[in-house]
């Protein structure tokens, strides 16, 4: 996979945002990609796995220093994830995760990044412009993800979530756009799920 970025500039001539273009070229896999793909692909849902969120994390944060282009992070968490673990076994929780994580990279845009950040955790990281931007994509996310649903023996178990958003500051390091989109998750976990916190 080969990653293009280029600046999209408005009527002004000033940078209004980016498009990045990645290209999968066939090739002959040698053993660096095999052992590399793994590393970067989450096997369960097909996502990026935190190694590579954290390498996108690092560069969209670079970006923000050097060129000013804002980014944001949403952190999702499935709601009872290990109440739903414990009680229906490791098989629903990961149909679960799965079917999240189908409907969680559908439903963002095909420049966000999506990936598995923990079990029963997805972490995006977005460019946006605002604040309000990045809470109407946490909302996005969260209303989407309550049509998801899979069967257990009691019936069909619909999925909740509860997100926390952080928007990313030159002051901040990178794991601490993560880290405070964490305690807004955290937050939104305590006030009975199901909700946002930016």
């Amino acid at each position: 996979v080969r990653m293009r970025v280029a600046p999209v500039l408005d009527k002004l001539g000033k940078i209004a945002g980016v498009v990045e273009i990645l290209d999968q070229t066939k090739t002959d896999t040698t053993d660096a990609q095999a052992t590399l793909q793994p590393a970067l692909i989450d096997s369960l849902t097909g996502l990026a796995t935190r190694r590579y969120l954290d390498m996108r994390l690092h560069s969209r944060h670079e970006e923000l220093n050097r060129f000013g282009w804002s980014y944001g992070v949403v952190m999702v968490q499935i709601d009872g994830y290990q109440k739903m673990y414990r009680q229906w076994g490791p098989s629903l929780a990961d149909r679960m995760t799965i079917a999240a994580g189908k409907t969680l990279a559908n439903c963002l845009r095909s420049f966000d990044v999506v990936g598995v950040w923990e079990k029963g955790d997805f972490l995006a990281i977005l460019p946006v412009l605002s604040a309000g931007d990045l809470f109407s994509v946490g909302e996005r996310v969260r209303n989407l993800l309550k049509g998801c649903c899979v069967q257990a023996p009691q019936g069909a178990i619909s999925c909740e979530v509860s997100v926390g958003a952080a928007l990313a500051d030159v002051r901040d390091e990178a794991l601490q756009v993560v880290t405070r989109a964490t305690i807004m998750m955290n937050k939104s976990r305590r006030s009975g799920g199901d909700r946002v916190s930016l």
